[in-house]
């Protein structure tokens, strides 16, 4: 992986130590930032299916999220090997995976509430 000039400026020592060094720094941060963007996507996922009755009825709603984390907790045990694999499939497993859950986004179906259908037939 290939560090900036101007960060590697920042740490002392050769080429190498400064490698290293910058590795070490900025491992954790950017870690963190990924699990924090993680934990706001989770939120407002579950906020979203629990603002929206249309989306989620409620008889369904805690079986549809409860399927869904086990799944993606499942998925997320081969992270490590698919990251070990060679250079242009992590990110084709990464692209694909985005794709499946975009396309997949098309097949729920949506009612509108019956205040907004109300609300339409006023109008006309």
């Amino acid at each position: 992986m290939s560090i900036p000039a101007l960060i590697l400026n920042i740490f002392p020592g050769n080429a190498m130590a400064q490698q290293h060094q910058a590795m070490g720094f900025l491992i954790p941060k950017i870690t963190f930032f990924a699990k924090f963007g993680t934990a706001l996507s989770l939120l407002f996922t579950n906020q979203a299916s629990f603002s929206d009755q249309t989306l989620f009825p409620v008889q369904t709603r805690a079986s549809a999220i409860g399927i869904c984390q086990f799944i993606a907790r499942g998925v997320t045990v081969l992270a490590p090997q698919v990251c070990e694999l060679p250079s242009p499939a992590p990110i084709q497993y990464f692209c694909g995976i985005a794709f499946l859950a975009f396309a997949t986004s098309f097949t729920l179906e949506y009612e509108k509430p019956e205040f907004i259908k109300d609300s339409e037939e006023a109008k006309t």
